[in-house]
């Protein structure tokens, strides 16, 4: 693994799949609490949800619920999360949190009263920007589509979740890191920072949750490419995608939620000068790509960037950013230094 030179220390955290079970592990993990924030037992490979263990290894818990949950999935009581862990989570081990739970209250009742019907996900229309609307818009247009490889991938529990279509959004935009397992090893980590971070600091100009769906959608809606071009296409494009970008995309989509999904709280704090802020091309700064390449002013870059620099993908820190948006009040501001 190529590990940037200017950063002393590198921890990579164990990556998992939708489930919990671990994707990949390298390096030390900075804490048991991994997977919904639940301490891990690495001895006997399971999570302790508080009431009883959980196998991510199965996906469904070791001991049988003690507590019948309401609706058909709890009649299956080893089930995690009415076997849909995109949607939910059981922190307590008893009961999943429902979406519910999180809606506005003028919302909530038309919620709780079709819980057990397949609709689309209710969002609060008044906490969304204009392109926010039109990406809520576009996953209600998924939804009906019940022929979609989006339903045979997520809809074995009969629901097709917003966070689900956040994830394929985002699995577009990390193509070329999920789709190449040297590069995923090197850059997901600090692509997911650089997102989550930016998220914070997005949410508090807007003056959105970025732990809510509508707070990811609005950010979603102003920072990917890939969500913009979807949005404004007469025809958009949803081909299936790479196992491994579906992945990436869950990965991404839960760490913008809850940053304690990879193991890093200090990611919700927003900002920070030295840490990883930005990810983009090189066509989103052509002035300054002559230095940022000569004195290796980034934090990451795609291999073979050199056959065309405007095309790599770029990671830089908050001091980076600032200085290749030209914005030197805030660069001397942060005591920022070119290398």
């Amino acid at each position: 693994m190529t590990i940037p030179t200017h950063h002393s220390a590198f921890i990579i955290h164990p990556s998992a799949f939708i489930f919990g079970n671990t994707r990949y592990q390298q390096g030390d993990t900075p804490t048991d609490y991994q997977y919904t924030g639940q301490r891990f037992e690495s001895g006997i490979g399971l999570y302790y949800y508080n009431a009883r263990w959980y196998d991510p290894a199965l996906g469904r818990f070791a001991q049988a619920d003690t507590i019948v949950p309401g609706g058909v999935q709890g009649y299956d009581r080893y089930a995690y999360a009415n076997n849909s862990p995109i949607m939910y989570n059981d922190p307590s081990g008893h009961y999943p949190a429902s979406a519910c739970d999180n809606v506005p209250e003028n919302v909530k009742q038309s919620c709780l009263a079709g819980a057990d019907k397949p609709q689309p996900d209710t969002l609060a229309l008044d906490k969304l920007t204009s392109r926010g609307k039109k990406l809520y818009d576009l996953y209600k247009k998924l939804y009906a589509d019940t022929s979609g490889w989006w339903w045979k991938t997520f809809g074995e529990d009969g629901q097709f979740s917003i966070w689900e279509f956040m994830a394929i959004i985002w699995g577009y935009e990390l193509n070329i890191v999920a789709t190449h397992d040297d590069i995923y090893l090197d850059a997901f980590d600090s692509y997911a920072e650089a997102l989550v971070r930016a998220s914070r600091e997005y949410c508090k100009v807007m003056n959105c949750a970025p732990s809510s769906a509508e707070g990811q959608l609005n950010f979603m809606g102003a920072y990917s490419q890939s969500a913009r071009a979807r949005v404004y296409a007469n025809n958009p494009l949803f081909d299936r995608q790479d196992p491994r970008q579906l992945t990436a995309g869950l990965d991404l989509t839960l760490s913008i939620q809850d940053p304690s999904y990879m193991g890093h709280l200090e990611w919700g704090d927003g900002f920070d000068p030295k840490r990883r802020y930005a990810v983009g091309n090189g066509s989103m700064f052509p002035s300054y790509l002559d230095i940022v390449n000569s004195t290796g002013y980034f934090w990451y870059r795609t291999p073979g960037w050199e056959k065309n620099p405007l095309t790599a993908m770029y990671i830089l820190t908050g001091c980076q950013t600032l200085y290749v948006q030209g914005n030197m009040t805030m660069f001397n501001y942060w005591n920022c230094q070119m290398p």
